[in-house]
């Protein structure tokens, strides 16, 4: 796991106490638009869609944000979306809680199907940028929107179709090995660890007893889970998806910049 860097997303948290977390990183990453505030120089620069690869509203973010025009203009090397969802259209409802549940608006694919729709979208993307393409892990929910894509043997299949990388996001392997019925490092295990380079670091939380994406601050079973990720990845960057306060994040990074140290030893 030599060189794994400590990332973290640019947003007003990280503006807020940039100057003390500027020292541990190793990169940051873009969630799309224009970055609130200034980057260190010598880091690396991720970009990553808040939409999937199968959603029509990533063509419409990626025109509207002009996405492409941005990466380029600062030498963005690193896209990343989401491996999914199972429909080109979905609709978001409030739950009982605090939260959203995605449900299909248009037709829920087969297998087959999402692949060539990723095949489609991967070459349109290619048009326009030719460097490292990511897949993000999508947290399950029963709702049809999460079908096979959050199958761990479907995962294997979509990415050896693209030939592409996995975003494994922690506390959405852990939500889908809850609501899939799985063991959380078992279902780590069953997923493709030797194309993870990229990690997402936060604690997901219980809410009216479901699990849910909560982007809690890092617990001791999530640091546990990163080390067994790291002993069996070839992770480049950690990312840290923890926006309680600028403190807090600072207490944050340093926390995982201890942990990396450790695990480099």
């Amino acid at each position: 796991m030599s060189g794994v860097r400590l990332c973290v997303p640019v947003t007003d948290c990280y503006a807020g106490a940039r100057h003390d977390i500027d020292p541990y990183l190793g990169g940051v990453e873009f969630k799309g638009g224009t970055p609130p505030c200034p980057v260190p120089d010598g880091v690396d620069v991720l970009m990553e869609s808040p939409h999937g690869i199968i959603s029509d509203d990533l063509w419409v973010w990626l025109e509207r944000q002009r996405v492409f025009d941005f990466m380029a203009a600062r030498g963005i090397r690193s896209f990343a979306c989401d491996l999914g969802p199972a429909c080109r259209r979905y609709e978001n409802r409030p739950t009982a809680g605090r939260f959203v549940r995605s449900y299909p608006a248009s037709e829920v694919l087969g297998q087959d199907a999402l692949i060539e729709v990723a095949q489609e979208g991967v070459a349109r993307i290619r048009e326009h940028f030719d460097g490292t393409l990511k897949f993000e892990i999508l947290n399950y929910y029963p709702t049809g929107v999460y079908d096979h894509v959050c199958d761990p043997a479907f995962i294997h299949r979509f990415l050896d179709a693209l030939d592409a990388q996995l975003l494994l996001d922690i506390g959405h392997a852990r939500i889908s090995a809850a609501h899939l019925g799985h063991d959380f490092a078992a279902y780590l295990d069953a997923l493709p660890l030797h194309r993870v380079t990229e990690v997402h670091y936060s604690r997901p939380g219980l809410e009216l007893g479901v699990w849910e994406d909560t982007h809690e601050r890092p617990g001791p079973d999530e640091a546990l889970a990163l080390r067994h990720i790291l002993a069996r990845a070839p992770v480049r960057h950690v990312v840290i998806e923890y926006y309680a306060s600028p403190a807090d994040l600072l207490s944050t990074v340093r926390d995982l910049h201890t942990l990396l140290v450790e695990v480099a030893a």
